[in-house]
């Protein structure tokens, strides 16, 4: 008779545990890759360079991460009480061992804190651009993301080809390449739901308020992926200066501003207005109607009027129409894409906020693991997959 392994654990399987869920969000993705060649027409060869870049970037990333983490792990951090937190084995002349787990783990989550950083960096370049051109911000004014052919800087095109770009290739890398963690379904359909989003608000011109969603999620993701690095590295309590607990507070506090906060309230509620101007124009059929413009004007809309007489672009059914003929069609086929893009873009922005309010009760419940069992150890049950974590897949032999 064998002995029971309580210890030993297995990845988590999710063709296993939820081979529906996960054959049509594998699909989906997979969809959606032709479908941004597609909408790329006129920046096709500038997207296929940025998928190969980010592919290059990722790796360049890694090898720096391992040199860095290495030099950590055996320098200051190879004493008590840290203990070498990466696993790092010295090389012997000829052999090179394998990497640990938790080197992998740091090497993945310092490339994608570069990524968020650089990302956030040109997302607020590019938020300053249409500020200084609008004299407000589009989170305090957010009439200003309606007007959908108003000239943008070229910053958003290009920020809008290397994120999608970026979203694809770290799909592929958590499809394939990253151990499967209890949330990955969640996280799938995270890049799926995100892909869908840039894809739709590039294609119906609603480029603004994607600039917005993806601006509070990249700013907000720096502080979750330096939260990881700093537990990967055990820099909790007096001997880390407390690093680990300083920044799962910010965590906390920046999750609530900008995924419980503002995302809401700034981008879906300005969405959620968005969508009832398109409702209008669509029951107006797109005609130049009193009813059409009184609902848009007064019953659905922010004052419309007061942006579109500022920027000099006409009476409402006049911008309807301007909108249909620089869209290549009548007034009706021009409402009624609208109507489909507004719905489509509400729907995946609920889908999302869904998601953010699942990650913040798994924060809660980190917090409670960090209270009652330690920084380190919670951080490890909670992310590494641990026996004790709920969603952990165990198996035990005889």
């Amino acid at each position: 008779m064998g002995r029971s392994r309580k210890d030993e654990k297995i990845e988590f399987d999710p063709a296993k545990e939820f081979p529906i869920t996960n054959i049509v969000l594998s699909l989906l993705f997979f969809a959606q890759i032709p479908w941004m060649i597609f909408t790329f027409t006129d920046q096709r060869p500038f997207f296929l360079g940025c998928l190969v870049a980010c592919f290059g970037a990722i790796l360049l990333c890694e090898f720096c991460a391992e040199v860095v983490g290495a030099s950590l792990s055996t320098g200051p951090l190879a004493g008590s009480p840290f203990d070498n937190p990466l696993a790092v084995v010295k090389p012997t002349p000829g052999v090179k061992p394998a990497l640990s787990k938790q080197m992998v783990k740091f090497k993945s989550q310092s490339w994608q804190l570069v990524i968020h950083v650089v990302m956030a960096l040109v997302e607020y370049w590019a938020l300053a651009e249409i500020q200084s051109m609008k004299g407000n911000s589009i989170f305090e004014e957010p009439s200003l993301s309606v007007l959908l052919f108003d000239p943008n800087p070229p910053i958003v095109e290009t920020m809008y080809v290397v994120q999608t770009a970026i979203w694809v290739i770290t799909a592929i890398f958590h499809i394939f390449i990253f151990e499967k963690q209890s949330d990955y379904l969640v996280m799938l359909g995270h890049h799926v739901a995100t892909i869908g989003l840039i894809g739709v608000s590039y294609t119906y011109h609603f480029r603004r308020f994607g600039l917005m969603v993806l601006f509070v999620h990249d700013v907000s993701d720096i502080f979750i992926d330096l939260l990881k690095i700093f537990n990967y590295l055990k820099l909790q309590d007096a001997a880390g200066f407390f690093l680990v607990e300083g920044i799962f507070a910010s965590n906390l506090i920046s999750w609530m501003y900008f995924r419980l906060y503002t995302y809401p309230y700034k981008v879906i509620s300005a969405t959620c207005h968005a969508l009832g101007c398109a409702y209008a124009m669509w029951l107006g059929n797109g005609d130049s109607t009193p009813s059409t413009a009184a609902a848009m004007e007064n019953n659905l809309c922010w004052s419309w009027d007061d942006s579109w007489k500022r920027e000099g672009l006409g009476t409402t059914m006049q911008i309807v129409e301007t909108y249909a003929k620089m869209w290549g069609g009548q007034p009706a086929d021009f409402a009624n894409a609208i109507l489909v893009g507004a719905v489509t873009a509400n729907v995946l922005l609920i889908v999302l906020f869904v998601m953010h309010i699942y990650w913040f009760a798994l924060f809660l419940r980190l917090l409670h693991g960090i209270l009652s069992v330690g920084s380190h150890e919670a951080g490890r049950q909670e992310y590494e997959g641990d026996e004790d974590t709920i969603h952990n897949v165990t198996k035990k032999q005889d």
